[in-house]
């Protein structure tokens, strides 16, 4: 149905999501810097989740 490339897009695309929503959560009333440095740890987690997948 769907070809390797495109799971892995579905599967990082699901990733992506849900971090996003669980940062807005948890950060609802933070600081700034708090924020950014969120990002940054999850982007890097990301980067190493596709990096594993691949």
């Amino acid at each position: 149905m769907f070809s390797p490339r495109e799971r892995e897009a579905i599967i990082l695309g699901v990733i992506v999501g849900i971090t996003a929503f669980a940062m807005q959560t948890m950060l609802a009333e933070s600081p700034l810097w708090l924020h950014g440095l969120v990002i940054i740890l999850a982007s890097s987690i990301i980067s190493g989740i596709a990096t594993f997948i691949k």
